[in-house]
């Protein structure tokens, strides 16, 4: 556990300090977000830390980079430790005296708050980042956090939404939508941007020509994620356009996956696609599609690879769950979710008119994700909803 030298520090300077509670810092696009405002707080007027129910996560060397962010890493032994986890979070909460504490997806939230109490935290903020959720496999430990996190979530000082689709559906589903913001996720426009000299080495590097027509997904393989429906959408665009190529890439999305291994064969993709696993160098692998689509099922609230793949200048064809269609807009199309036949013929009509009307709306896209959705928006926002939170009780 760090030393709480940096909140004696907060505390003599006035700093608001906020304190993010998440499980940990794998590569999902929660984590990015968490890492990235960590990384980008106004250090005059917040002091951040983060909790971590486990230290695990190829983003700690992210936040260990932003070089003055406490990690406490409070070892829960497993879903049923509950209460010991929360004894261990309500005393770091009581030593280190945050003035908000910030709970990143359901089970932080669910246990953030409990914890948050019984620590006295003044403030504690819910952070939502996804549309309603299916639960597939009945799984008894999610089926009690979710509804634990709806019924809570009135309680919170403050719900932050990522998207609006979820924000939306708060009024009828138990959480309160008068307690919450909308603060979409930001995107890094420096990091993710058009490339064309990488767009040919990394094209070479995956022995694709520099003139094949490449369609990728990148999503961690996940149910909601529904990458059966990708597949045989590609089986149906590959009918039309034989020289088009597929990439994936994600956690688990690797040719060792077996059951997807076997969705490409049955799909008859073998030869044309690659799965790439994880990789921490999305940001180079992205310009060098012509399209990507996101075949999510359901579950979605701001996805963030799609606004990515737009800041690198790739038009996106989405499903109609979670935000996605609002992300894209005019510079791209949005498909029903669980249907093969639309997500093929959207990505079909964009390969029909050309590189060139592909290329302006991949500019378009860009724009847009500059203009609606940077990181730099997503930053201030926050911070001036941690003030306005903040003013409702004296700082002490």
């Amino acid at each position: 556990m760090v030393s709480s030298r940096a909140a004696d520090e907060n505390r003599a300077g006035r700093r608001l300090r906020i304190l993010y509670l998440i499980r940990s810092l794998g590569a999902g696009g929660a984590e990015r977000q968490l890492v990235a405002l960590v990384s980008r707080l106004d250090r005059r007027r917040f002091a951040p830390a983060v909790a971590l129910f486990y230290d695990q996560g190829p983003l700690r060397r992210d936040l260990a980079a932003a070089g003055d962010v406490a990690r406490h890493v409070l070892g829960k032994r497993g879903r049923w430790d509950l209460a010991g986890f929360l004894g261990r979070l309500s005393g770091l909460i009581r030593r280190e005296r945050p003035d908000v504490l910030h709970c990143y997806l359901t089970d932080a939230n669910v246990l953030g708050l409990i914890g948050g109490r019984l620590g006295r935290c003044p403030r504690i903020v819910f952070g939502v980042r996804s549309s309603r959720m299916e639960n597939p496999d009945r799984d008894l430990g999610v089926m009690i956090s979710q509804r634990l996190s709806r019924v809570l979530a009135g309680r919170a000082d403050l719900v932050i939404y990522n998207s609006r689709t979820a924000l939306e559906e708060s009024s009828g589903g138990g959480l309160l939508a008068h307690r919450g913001v909308f603060i979409p996720n930001g995107i890094d426009t420096l990091r993710f941007q058009p490339d064309d000299a990488g767009r040919r080495a990394v094209r070479a590097e995956l022995g694709l020509a520099g003139d094949d027509l490449v369609v990728g997904q990148i999503a961690r393989d996940a149910p909601k994620k529904d990458w059966p429906t990708f597949f045989r959408a590609a089986a149906l665009l590959a009918a039309r356009w034989p020289a088009v190529k597929f990439v994936g890439v994600g956690p688990g999305v690797e040719a060792a996956n077996r059951r997807l291994r076997a969705l490409v064969q049955a799909n008859g993709l073998a030869g044309r696609t690659l799965l790439l696993g994880g990789r921490r160098d999305v940001d180079r692998l992205m310009p060098a599609l012509d399209l990507i689509g996101l075949s999510s099922a359901y579950g979605e609230g701001f996805p963030n690879v799609v606004g990515e793949a737009m800041a690198c200048g790739v038009p996106a064809v989405v499903t109609r769950v979670g935000d996605g269609p609002r992300i894209v807009g005019s510079t791209g199309l949005s498909v029903p979710p669980r249907s093969p036949t639309d997500l093929a013929a959207a990505w079909a009509a964009l390969l029909d008119q050309g590189a060139e009307v592909r290329r302006r709306l991949g500019i378009a896209a860009r724009r847009r994700i500059e203009t609606l959705f940077s990181v730099e928006s997503m930053v201030h926002r926050t911070e001036v909803a941690y003030e306005a939170l903040a003013r409702r009780r004296p700082i002490d």
